[in-house]
């Protein structure tokens, strides 16, 4: 894991044009993804999960798989 497949995994599922993204080292390989409003996901790799995850600010301690994102899209 590394950080172009988070990313790779936000292009998939965020408008990349309208958000900032910043590192967020309170996780592994974690990307803080902030609107206009200042609300955020952050996305990050869970090792024992083997599979990217993210949380909704507000929500930091109900974890949700990125692949369940995709397979929305």
């Amino acid at each position: 894991m590394d950080d172009s497949q988070i990313i790779h995994c936000l292009k998939g599922i965020v408008n990349m044009e309208d958000v900032a993204i910043h590192s967020y080292s309170e996780c592994p390989f974690g990307k803080k993804v902030v609107d206009q409003s200042g609300d955020y996901i952050v996305f990050f790799y869970h090792a024992q999960k083997d599979q990217v995850m993210y949380f909704f600010k507000g929500l930091e301690k109900y974890w949700f798989s990125a692949d369940s994102l995709a397979l929305q899209y």
